[in-house]
């Protein structure tokens, strides 16, 4: 079916199913991108306040 026209993105361009596809895998890895920097972030922040109370002891 690629080359099938499936519907319009904002911009009045025509997607194909390949390109509608791809367009929601896109915005699906940026979403878990997201995701996972923040989970880093609280990580290595929990591994900073471990490493400060090692230091009291």
């Amino acid at each position: 079916m690629e080359g099938r026209i499936l519907g319009k993105k904002g911009n009045g361009t025509t997607l194909t199913d390949k390109q509608l596809k791809e367009s929601e895998d896109l915005k699906r890895l940026r979403k878990e991108n997201v995701r996972l920097k923040d989970e880093n972030s609280i990580l290595k922040k929990f591994a900073a306040m471990l490493s400060r109370e090692q230091n009291v002891d």
